[in-house]
């Protein structure tokens, strides 16, 4: 959903003009209940290019700001940073830190005649996603026994950030 155009129809409805032709003609309309009537509408008008840029252009930035800034930070769903931080406190409740994403990876080998051990710490990656690559670590060693060709280990991001919770057979190589 495209909230700024939401939040546009809803200034449309309380009457804001949100254009800056409808700025104009609001002023022009302001200016003529007033008594004051301009004969000279030209673009290339120096009167009506300042009135223009006095009046205009600083509405229309009022109406992005609150389209993109004030209105949007007024719900959890949208806002961010200091705003988001606000909203928690209206809820007693404070900004959780930021986790490592965990996860089991299954390893699979084909050779099982003998006893391996995968060490705690080894690093897994991804292949290049979007030109990035995604590593991973072992949390615990993990032993396969003979016979076994399939172990589930236990393995957390690098860093911070859900971006690392990748669909199976992303992360294959072994460092």
């Amino acid at each position: 959903m495209e909230y700024e155009k939401v939040f546009k129809q809803a200034l449309k409805d309380a009457g804001i003009p949100t254009t800056e032709l409808e700025i104009e003609q609001q002023w022009e309309k302001s200016l003529k209940e007033q008594g004051f009537e301009i004969n000279n509408k030209s673009p290339f008008s120096p009167f009506w290019r300042l009135q223009t840029a006095l009046v205009a252009k600083p509405v229309m930035q009022l109406v992005d700001v609150l389209t993109t800034e004030v209105m949007p930070n007024s719900f959890a769903l949208l806002a961010k940073g200091a705003a988001l931080d606000l909203l928690g406190e209206g809820r007693n409740t404070s900004r959780l830190p930021a986790v490592k994403t965990q996860g089991n990876i299954d390893f699979i080998r084909t050779d099982n005649s003998s006893e391996l051990v995968v060490p705690a710490a080894m690093v897994i990656q991804s292949a290049p996603v979007n030109g990035i690559v995604y590593q991973l670590t072992t949390i615990f060693a993990a032993t396969f026994n003979v016979g076994e060709s399939n172990v589930s280990i236990l393995c957390e991001a690098i860093t911070t950030g859900h971006v690392f919770n990748l669909a199976g057979g992303y992360y294959n190589k072994l460092l």
